[in-house]
């Protein structure tokens, strides 16, 4: 500032001026720091007019000149904000309500009025028949207690049109404490609410479409399996009588083949909607060694026939929370997989062993049987009546029915799989 200060004062003294001259500038202090003063001062001169010196005094304005740069930086922030920014005076919080002294750019843009048509009104100029009164009662008992305070609500545009303003205010206090204004942060979150509101519409929609189509499931069902029974029935009657004419035997072996199969159609598809529709199966806890031993004792004669070597290990996690019979289901149908994919060349040898690994318990299930070859049917493993061998007693129910048991309970279960190598499942139990 040295130049701009001596040319002010050059000009003060050579131009005759009795006036009282007022300097803002910076001056260096001996510790090296910078402050900012004002520098009040007049001249005094002698005889012919010659000035012979100065009086004066300097104020530090440091701390103010601080302020008010962080100030500057502040109505900077507002002013370029994106949301509506209102400041109100603090009161009369009961009607007619605190007076509207700044609004920025951006609540101009988001109302539609000038500023002029704001200023000295109140912030309910902006409500209206469709404004939430409970959100309002929420805002003044707020307010009474000097709070901040966040709503939700349809406020009213210049033009009448209708937007949802979330905004939030909060006091400001001058520097003895006193509430002297409020700040009301606003926001037109319109097209968000409309999103939620859709997309809750349309969970909604799916949930009922759900409900409906599981209605339907079950009548459908239900109502096939008297009539299947009954021709179930009936063909195995028919099989008592000596039928010699071939296109009539060859006729009802046929109807007997279809009418079987359906049934157990019919069969798998309830079995599916139990597991679908019981979030409130009972969970106990079970042992991974007894149920084990259970489906082992029912399924001796194939583990025997097939030469099997079974691995067993759940000494780390011998016991989850979960159900006696999923579990029962899901050992019976990977065991039961893993014997009927054998492989012709080796050994079978079955790995099952259990373990905890932050905070939940996993079952390992491992064989070294024919695999699956996961680049072709990686997406399909799990699906219903999806088979990967050409086995003529294999239905495709099995995965399906252990992937459902699982996810229904909370669950996961992961494949690793190598033709010709073997197969790795991973499930993970919700603890």
């Amino acid at each position: 500032d040295h130049e701009r200060v001596l040319e002010s004062l050059n000009d003060h003294i050579y131009s005759g001026k009795e006036s009282l001259l007022e300097l803002q500038y910076r001056y260096k202090k001996k510790n090296g720091d910078y402050a900012s003063v004002i520098d009040r001062s007049f001249l005094i001169r002698g005889e012919n007019g010659i000035p012979i010196r100065m009086v004066g005094a300097m104020q530090d304005i440091t701390k103010s000149k601080a302020e008010e740069h962080r100030l500057n930086l502040l109505e900077s922030v507002i002013t370029n904000s994106s949301d509506g920014v209102i400041i109100t005076e603090a009161e009369p919080i009961d009607h007619p309500g605190p007076k509207i002294v700044y609004v920025n750019d951006a609540l101009l843009k988001i109302t539609g009025y000038d500023r002029e048509e704001l200023i000295g009104k109140t912030p309910r100029i902006l409500q209206g028949p469709e404004t939430n009164q409970k959100e309002l009662a929420k805002l003044k008992l707020a307010m009474t207690k000097w709070e901040p305070c966040e709503i939700q609500v349809i406020n009213y545009k210049k033009n009448g049109e209708t937007f949802w303003n979330e905004f939030s205010i909060f006091p400001l206090a001058n520097e003895t404490g006193w509430f002297t204004h409020w700040i009301a942060i606003e926001k037109d979150v319109t097209k968000r609410k409309l999103q939620i509101d859709e997309k809750e519409k349309l969970i909604h929609e799916l949930t009922q479409n759900n409900k409906d189509l599981r209605q339907f499931t079950y009548i459908t069902s239900h109502n096939l399996r008297a009539p299947l029974s009954n021709l179930v029935g009936a063909l195995n009657i028919i099989e008592d009588f000596t039928i010699e004419d071939p296109l009539l035997l060859e006729l009802l072996n046929g109807l007997r083949i279809s009418t079987n199969l359906l049934n157990q159609t019919v069969n798998d598809l309830i079995k599916i909607l139990i597991i679908k529709d019981s979030p409130a199966t009972e969970q106990v806890e079970v042992s991974f060694e007894s149920i084990l031993l259970e489906v082992t004792t029912q399924i001796q004669n194939l583990i025997a026939s097939a030469n099997c070597e079974l691995e067993v290990n759940f000494e780390a996690a011998p016991n989850i929370i979960f159900s006696r019979a999923y579990l029962e289901s899901i050992l019976m149908n990977l065991l039961t997989n893993s014997l009927k994919y054998r492989s012709s060349n080796r050994k079978l040898i079955i790995n099952i062993k259990s373990y905890k690994e932050d905070n939940i318990t996993k079952l390992i299930f491992e064989d070294n049987g024919l695999g699956i070859d996961l680049i072709r049917n990686k997406n399909k493993i799990f699906g219903l009546y999806q088979r990967f061998h050409n086995f003529p007693d294999s239905k495709g129910l099995g995965l399906y029915l252990v992937k459902s048991q699982v996810e229904s309970l909370g669950g996961s279960i992961e494949v690793q799989s190598s033709v010709d190598v073997g197969t790795k499942f991973v499930i993970c139990f919700r603890n």
